[in-house]
């Protein structure tokens, strides 16, 4: 699903030195989400194109060279933002496919031989406020 060392749709947002990789289909909500993270103090790493590439035995996040650090915000345009560097990706949020279980079995991505914790679009409010935990609280 992941290339590594080229361009892969997705947004990626660093909190606490660790990237959580919002992945959906065009519209899904990637870049809303992203803002959610970033009010509550995330940084940007890249919106809509993320470079996925390996380093040191993990897998990162970063800026493709050509992107500009810009953000698109719905009924505003593109909004200028200043860019965090690269993250080791430590959580997936997949906003194609919502939770349905309080406590489901874990779900992993798996990138080359890295298993990377899936979490699913939560249907409420507090779904930016537990990714923040979850990076913020890890294991």
């Amino acid at each position: 699903m992941f290339k590594f060392d080229q361009t892969n749709h997705a947004t990626a947002v660093s909190i606490n030195q660790s990237a959580v990789l919002i992945i959906g289909k065009s519209g899904s909500g990637k870049s809303g989400l992203a803002l959610q993270l970033l009010a509550l103090g995330g940084g940007l790493i890249a919106d809509d194109q993320c470079l996925i590439y390996e380093k040191s035995n993990q897998v990162w996040v970063g800026k493709p060279p050509s992107l500009p650090g810009l953000i698109e915000v719905w009924g505003y345009g593109l909004l200028r933002i200043k860019l965090v560097k690269s993250s080791p990706v430590t959580l997936i949020v997949n906003l194609d496919d919502t939770a349905k279980l309080r406590f489901p079995d874990p779900i992993y991505f798996k990138i080359r031989q890295h298993k990377i914790p899936v979490l699913n679009k939560i249907e409420s409010s507090y779904f930016p406020a537990a990714i923040v935990n979850i990076l913020l609280n890890p294991g």
